[in-house]
Parts: C-alpha cells; structure tokens; sequence
C-alpha cells in the first residue's frame, strides 16, 4: 500500500492564544480549549471549559474551530492526542489556546474523518510522536504532518473507511452513557432518599462521624520504588488510586524487598478508604474497594475508615462523603501551610458532624448500590468488548491487506 505524507492533504496548521495576562473566570463569551479539553476517544470534555472575550476571539487571526477540524494536543504530558469537531460539537464559536494545534484537511483531497481516525491509530501516534522534542515539557512542532505518513487510497474508501470507524464509535459511545446513566441513577437515588447532606432537608438528626464509625486506620508509607508492584510483591497504594468515586488498586508503587506490612495496613474487599492528604481538589476523596486484592497495603496518607454496622452502612457513608456539598466542607476542615497539600487529621475527622438517617433507609440505598454495582460490571464488560471491537476495526482498515487493491489511489 502506497503512503503519502500528511502535509500534502492539509489546508491549515494553527495554534491558538489566550488574552495576555490568561483567562480570568466569569470574563469571557467564547469557549477556550486547551488540551485538558480533549478526550481519549476523540470527543471533548467540556465540564470545565474557559471563556475569552468576544472581543478578544474577534481580534485573533488564528486558532478559530471550525466543523471537520482535526484538533491536536501540541505539547505537555498529552502531546498527540487528538480531537475531531464533529457536527454534533456543540459551539457555533469556540477558540483553541497555544497548547493545540488546530489541523484543516484539504477536502478536494482527502476526506477529514478519515485522517483523523487514521491519527488515534498507533500507526499514526507514533508518526506525530517522530516530532517530539524537548524533556521537561516537551511537544511536537508544525513539521510533525511531514513525518506523518498516510494511506494513499481515493476518497471513496476514506469515506467507507471513516463510516465503519464512525458506526463503531457511535456502539461504544452509547455504552459509555449508559455505564454514565447507572451512576446518575445512584446519585438521584440518595438525593431522593437523603437529600442535600449539608442542607439536610429531611431533619435527620446530626452526630460526629465518629459516632458511625469503630475506628479509623491509617497505613505507612515505607520507601518504594517508583514502577508498579507486580504480582508476587508486596504494594503500596498511591494516594491516586482514591479518586472521588473510584478505587484504582493499578495505582500503586512496589516496596523494597524485605517489607512486611502489618496485617492491619492490608487493603481488602469491601473496605472505605479516604484520602486524607492530597491536592485540593482530591483532598476527602474516597471510595469503596470493589475489587479482590493481593498484596497491596495502605500508605499513610489514606485513612480505612470501619463503619458501626449498627448505626451505619459502607455506601451510605461513601454516598455521603462524595456529594459533592459534603465534599466541600470536608475541603473546609483541611489544614497545611501555605504551599503545602491539604490535610485531614484523625480527630478533625472524627468530630465532622454528619446526618445519620435511619439503619433502614441506609439499608434499602446499600441494596440499591450493590445492584448497581453489578449493573455497572456487566456494562463495563460490554464497554470493554466495543473497544476492543473498534480498536480491530480500526487496525484491519488501515492495513495492507484491508485496503490495497479496492480502489486505485
């Protein structure tokens, strides 16, 4: 199969800018997207988008997304990634910064959604990673599309090439909402059944949290080394592995050869783990183990907390303390010093007042989760058989044998 270099089907090649000083918030009409913007599927995450003003993105001569622009992550830790502006892309004007390259295919040449699929595929990561330079925060330049080497086929087989990716996209897409609409359901749920924690609608009556709680643990941090455990050493979680709602045991560090961890530090099945020390923003997190686990223990900067089984339920505390109003007044209890991480001590936690509904009604939300729970796996799977069904699609259509020969290039 016959290849050409990308630069002879691309129109334009532009980066962005921001207004001098940077974005400040609640100033601005028009969306800004910067790398951070860009999904790993090739859409966007739009949840914290920044604005410019109007009057700025009228005065910029570059960096303006337009319908079937192919969006690219210039530089920074996610250098590559790439974005496609669909119709579906829900701004009639939006800007990209200095971090993204904003890449216009000529249409009389070649077809967008094809190029742009050929970019997620390794093939075409490794071509614009050819380009990278730099250490600390290194990136790629406007040379990349030379090196990008593309599938020269007519427009025709683009196109069928790009419908079949598209059509594949759309099945793990919906998969996706629908893994999306089951957490939905839960967070409803406990609005419903509980209400807002912080304005407790409902009266429950207020107590510490030590008063659901036996006992609080906390691990220790011994010296690792910095590659993940593998499976027949010993592990210690990174305070990473706690995010709002998800426990992750791959995010974790190998120890030294002679550590034994105490039997107390050892994560298990089922258990509440809380981060109490971290970024601003992950400060609090927690999140319930749903998984077996081997080998892997607790650092110190992650507490297990042990509900009162008679006054309390695992998800009802995990429901409680990830709302996102709780999550702020746990962010409010956090002491450091200025430059430091966030930090939760035992007893500001202990004494956090908390509402305790009924052990019934806790009960009734756990049954809920925990069919939720399962619900979730299943979808999970199905989420993982569509990536696996589009990844294949996508490597049989950009090989040899899938396209030489069909048309004529």
């Amino acid at each position: 199969m016959n290849t050409i270099s990308l630069a002879e089907w691309v129109a334009e090649l532009e980066s962005g800018a921001r207004p001098k000083g940077g974005i400040k918030n609640g100033i601005g009409e028009i969306p800004s997207l910067g790398a951070e913007h860009l999904s790993n599927d090739g859409g966007f995450n739009l949840q914290k988008i920044k604005m410019i003003p109007a009057e700025f993105f009228r005065s910029m001569r570059k960096g303006h997304i337009q319908k079937d622009d192919i969006l690219i992550v210039k530089d920074g830790a996610t250098t590559g990634k790439v974005s496609f502006v669909s119709e579906n892309f829900p701004f009639e004007e939006a800007a990209i910064n200095e971090h993204v390259f904003r890449l216009a295919v000529d249409k009389q040449k070649a077809n967008p959604a094809f190029v742009f699929r050929f970019l997620q595929t390794p093939e075409g990561q490794s071509g614009i990673m050819s380009d990278f330079r730099g250490a600390t925060v290194g990136g790629i330049g406007r040379t990349f599309i030379e090196k990008v080497k593309v599938p020269d086929v007519d427009r025709k087989e683009q196109r069928r090439v790009a419908m079949i990716l598209d059509k594949a996209d759309t099945v793990r897409n919906k998969r996706r909402k629908v893994l999306a609409l089951a957490d939905e359901l839960l967070k409803s749920s406990f609005l419903e059944k509980f209400g807002d924690p912080v304005l407790n609608p409902h009266g429950f009556e207020m107590k510490p949290l030590s008063f659901l709680l036996t006992g609080i643990d906390s691990g220790h941090s011994p010296r690792c080394d910095s590659r993940p455990a593998k499976a027949d050493e010993w592990g210690i979680l990174k305070v990473s592995a706690v995010s709002s709602t998800v426990f992750s045991m791959s995010e974790n560090k190998a120890v030294f050869s002679g550590y034994q961890p105490r039997v107390d530090h050892l994560i298990k099945l089922g258990d509440l783990l809380f981060a109490r020390k971290n970024t601003y923003e992950l400060v609090g997190a927690t999140a319930i183990v749903e998984v077996e686990v081997k080998n892997l223990a607790m650092p110190d900067l992650i507490f297990r907390l042990v509900p009162n089984e008679e006054e309390a339920r695992v998800p009802y505390l995990w429901a409680l303390l990830t709302h996102n109003s709780m999550r702020e007044r746990l962010r409010e209890i956090a002491s450091g010093a200025s430059g430091s991480m966030p930090n939760i001590g035992k007893k500001r936690l202990l004494d956090f007042e908390v509402p305790v509904p009924n052990i019934n009604l806790q009960e009734e939300f756990s049954r809920l989760y925990y069919c939720i729970r399962e619900l979730k796996a299943r979808l999970k799977e199905d989420c993982k058989q569509a990536d696996q069904l589009f990844s294949s699609l996508s490597q049989r259509s950009f090989t040899t044998g899938a396209m030489e020969g069909r048309y004529a290039a």
